[in-house]
């Protein structure tokens, strides 16, 4: 990976961070304290017009491992 583009994409995260502070806090509690495998995540998304958009995922344990890989990079 690009070193460079890695440092860029720190930088853009923590500006989410900021921009959206409840969002990766909500993440990191559920993936820490109620993630396990079998868990389904589902995703609404409402579009300006009012659309709705609606997907939903079951956790697997490969899922889980990208999630302490992308940890491990962080660090």
């Amino acid at each position: 990976m690009n070193p460079l583009k890695l440092m860029q994409l720190q930088n853009a995260f923590k500006q989410f961070q900021i921009r959206h502070p409840k969002l990766p806090m909500f993440f990191q509690d559920m993936f820490q304290n109620h993630m396990k495998e079998g868990t389904i995540l589902e995703f609404k998304v409402i579009d300006p017009d009012g659309h709705e958009h609606i997907a939903n995922m079951r956790v697997l344990k490969e899922d889980l491992q990208m999630v302490e890989d992308l940890k491990d990079i962080r660090q």
